[in-house]
């Protein structure tokens, strides 16, 4: 538990140093803000199937992202994605789960962004429909502009 500790504290410490920007991303799992998550990359795929990746890291609330990055996303027509694992213990049992979640460049231009995500395996979820068939977890967002939500099942 130290060393878990001792990593949340010291991991984002290597961004503070460099140019970089803050950006208002705030990430809920059922309910509860994601605070340091496992392995968070930024992605793009472009039409011809190159992927690239960005160095960010992921502190509650805030995406940090190296400025020169933020500069080639702006100018890319590329499809972005995040990814992370979130960890959770139930019952003294450590899950993780890999989400992968669809951004779009506009999001890096607005004040503050909520990306809530549903974990489909507990019942209060069943009722919502994944965005791709087969994922055990859902999403939706709220932002300065607007909300997406969720399809429900009756």
């Amino acid at each position: 538990m130290l060393r878990i500790a001792f990593l949340m504290a010291f991991l984002p410490i290597r961004f503070y140093g460099q140019d970089n920007n803050r950006v208002n991303f705030t990430f809920l799992a059922n309910g509860l803000v994601i605070g340091y998550p496992a392995q968070p990359k930024l992605y793009s795929i472009s039409k011809d199937g190159k992927t690239e990746f960005y160095d960010i890291n992921i502190i509650p609330g805030d995406v940090l992202i190296n400025q020169e990055d933020l500069k080639k996303i702006a100018n890319a027509e590329d499809s972005l994605f995040v990814s992370f694992l979130n960890y959770t213990y139930i019952k003294q049992t450590q899950e993780s789960q890999l989400y992968k979640i669809r951004i779009y460049k506009k999001w890096f231009t607005y004040s503050w962004l909520v990306i809530k995500i549903y974990d489909l395996k507990k019942k209060e979820n069943r009722k919502i429909i994944p965005a791709h068939p087969g994922d055990q977890y859902a999403y939706d967002y709220d932002t300065p502009d607007g909300s997406a939500v969720l399809i429900r099942k009756k």
